[in-house]
């Protein structure tokens, strides 16, 4: 059973492949006063990535051309997009490496 303690993996390199949706994240923001959202947000986003840590994933790319990075399961995007798959992990990593409890977040 897992610590309820946050620590940060001490893998930094992409480990576990994970496939979501990012329909938690739609569900949240629907959820807060005032908010509306297109039709187009309404709709899941499926993705597919590798985790750095617990939360932070290195997200592939649906357009085969830039990376990013999201939050697991919520699936909020937290970078601008990357050219490089090289990039894209160095910038996880270091986000990693900040120690933020995601979930005491969401």
């Amino acid at each position: 059973m897992r610590s309820k303690a946050f620590h940060p993996s001490p893998i930094l390199t992409p480990h576990e492949e994970v496939k979501f949706d990012n329909s938690r994240s739609i569900a949240l923001h629907k959820a807060l006063p005032g908010v509306t959202l297109t039709p187009e947000q309404m709709e899941p986003m499926k993705i597919e990535g590798w985790l750095v840590d617990d939360h932070v994933c290195v997200q592939k790319p649906g357009n085969n051309v830039s990376w990013c990075i999201s939050l697991y399961p919520w699936g909020d995007k937290i970078s601008l997009e990357f050219f490089s798959k090289e990039d894209a992990i160095e910038y996880a990593k270091d986000v990693s490496k900040l120690g933020i409890d995601w979930k005491a977040g969401y």
